[in-house]
């Protein structure tokens, strides 16, 4: 594993900074465009700001877990990137 959180001990003390995302879900029949980039981006926005708020420091890293039997389209469109 690469990245921020690659040795154990910097994982556990920068975990104050991390928010898990919920997946949602787009009801069949519900048509409006852009609506899977739009909900997590509208979600991002807010989160930072309430984040800051709520815990008086900035919010470094939003992850999410994804499905293995779904692709993650959205978060894709999004700009999301995986990480594996």
């Amino acid at each position: 594993m690469r990245g921020p959180y690659s040795v154990p001990s910097l994982q556990w003390r920068r975990l104050h900074y991390v928010a898990n995302n919920m997946p949602f879900l787009i009801l069949l029949g519900q048509r409006r465009p852009n609506l899977a980039a739009q909900v997590p981006a509208a979600n991002r926005h807010r989160l930072l700001r309430d984040w800051q708020g709520t815990f008086g420091r900035p919010m470094v890293l939003e992850e999410t877990f994804v499905d293995p039997d779904f692709a993650g389209t959205y978060y894709r469109a999004a700009g999301w990137r995986c990480r594996r």
